[in-house]
């Protein structure tokens, strides 16, 4: 992903979240991450705004997000509880300005609309913000409110917006589902994109083709596999099937790709295969043996950056051994880690995370050590003599945005 601020690594994967109480799933803030990224690759442009932000914890998110010339509106009733009908939350104003200081600065791009968003006008909101590109509804859980806040949000819409509706599932608030079923019964503009972690997003419908496609080619960019886009699985809302995505926290997402070549044949790489490989074919190369060298160009490298190493390649199983099959990766010498492979778990890709202080800028020495190599001839399979392992299709490797670190010191909090 690029054009990422420094506010929103900070925010979303160097803590900065966890200092603002409320409730957020990480893989929540990644799906706003990804929206944002189509956006960006589309030209899509407009504000940022939502209706119940409590204490900010995901409207800082979206705020961060916003570009030059682009404003954002937070509206909540704050200490106004009377209007807050199903206690969802207990918005205070003063404690949602502390945090949009102290993790965006003095940014003069939010305006707070202090007000029950039955009462709210599109005006309200397009004439401070202009039309809104990601709008975010989680006020009064209230079929009522629900089935208005939707409606006035899709009324605000830029062209190629989207609406993210929190709790969509959550049986505590019934009347969330009920009013966007509401919405999307009265409002046949709309249609459901994706659903997940205690999300769904809504765009218009003349634009649902480009997010569904466009989801997967931005997770290929980032370096995130789905299952959910090889085998979805979906979830009826009223009329639709939508597809339920889950992410990884945003950091995972937050990796730019800076080699990605295939083992083939057909194509020439800066991929060099050395010992212990057969003879490149159109899809890929074998391995052949129990030990393969290859070398790998890479250019400028960040030796204080963090790596991820991804191999694609499937295995050549043994039919005399139900134990699979385990490839050992080595680069410029130093262990990299281990990659399983098993006939009942198909898997895309292995990664391994790799330093930059183990890369070189130039040739990269990789070794791959294979356990269980066998001949197709020896088993009686076929006459092909040559000992196989792993069928390496392409090599990828990413540099992580935002280092290991911050998460191994989450982790031990």
């Amino acid at each position: 992903m690029k054009g990422i601020s420094p506010e929103t690594i900070a925010y979303a994967c160097k803590g900065g979240v966890e200092r603002v109480a409320g409730w957020l799933e990480d893989g929540a803030m990644s799906i706003a991450l990804v929206i944002d990224d189509i956006q960006r690759r589309h030209g899509i442009h407009g504000g940022t705004a939502e209706i119940g932000v409590h204490h900010g914890k995901f409207f800082i998110l979206l705020a961060s997000l916003l570009r030059d010339g682009e404003r954002g509106v937070a509206v909540d009733v704050f200490e106004d509880q009377e209007f807050n009908l199903d206690l969802s939350g207990n918005g205070n104003q003063k404690i949602f300005e502390a945090n949009l200081r102290r993790h965006l600065g003095d940014r003069r791009q939010v305006d707070i609309l202090k007000a029950d968003s039955l009462e709210l006008s599109t005006a309200d909101v397009v004439s401070r913000a202009g039309h809104i590109r990601i709008f975010s509804v989680d006020g009064c859980h209230t079929r009522q409110h629900t089935f208005n806040d939707i409606t006035k949000a899709s009324e605000a819409l830029a062209s190629g917006g989207v609406i993210m509706v929190d709790d969509i599932f959550n049986t505590e608030w019934r009347g969330v589902l009920e009013g966007t079923l509401d919405a999307l019964a009265q409002t046949v503009e709309l249609a459901p994109i994706i659903t997940g972690h205690n999300k769904l997003v809504l765009c218009r419908s003349s634009d649902l083709a480009m997010y569904v496609q466009e989801l997967g080619e931005a997770l290929q960019r980032t370096g995130i596999h789905s299952p959910a886009l090889d085998a979805p699985e979906t979830t009826r809302i009223g009329t639709h099937e939508v597809m339920t995505l889950e992410l990884p926290c945003p950091g995972d997402l937050l990796m730019e790709r800076v080699v990605s070549l295939p083992t083939g044949s057909s194509v020439e790489t800066a991929i060099n295969l050395h010992s212990g490989f057969s003879v490149a074919e159109s899809w890929g190369v074998w391995t052949d043996g129990s030990e393969a060298a290859l070398t790998i160009e890479v250019g400028n490298i960040d030796h204080c950056a963090d790596y991820r190493f991804r191999v694609y390649a499937d295995a050549y199983y043994s039919k005399r051994s139900s134990k699979g099959q385990v490839a050992n990766f080595f680069v410029n010498g130093d262990y990299a880690g281990t990659a399983y492979f098993n006939e009942q778990i198909a898997r895309p890709y292995r990664q391994f995370s790799v330093p930059g202080s183990s890369l070189r800028s130039g040739k990269n020495e990789v070794l791959v050590h294979v356990e269980r190599p066998t001949s197709p001839a020896s088993e009686g399979v076929s006459d092909d003599p040559r000992k196989l392992g792993l069928a390496l299709r392409r090599i990828e490797i990413y540099r992580r945005l935002v280092p290991d670190e911050w998460y191994h010191r989450r982790a031990t909090r």
